[in-house]
């Protein structure tokens, strides 16, 4: 990044049995979760525990 002061946080990507907690999927998670959406999911995750470590 360009400032130091602004840290950067690399997303990862969610597990599908993390999605499937989180979305009622017909006929299956695989057939409805996306790559997009696992890194969606993972971004807020990731963002999530950085705020609940401060």
């Amino acid at each position: 990044m360009d400032l130091p002061q602004i840290e950067e946080y690399k997303p990862r990507l969610t597990k599908l049995e993390d999605a499937a907690r989180a979305h009622f999927c017909v006929p299956n998670v695989e057939a409805q979760i996306t790559d997009a959406h696992l890194i969606c999911s993972g971004k807020r995750t990731r963002l999530g525990g950085c705020f609940k470590k401060r």
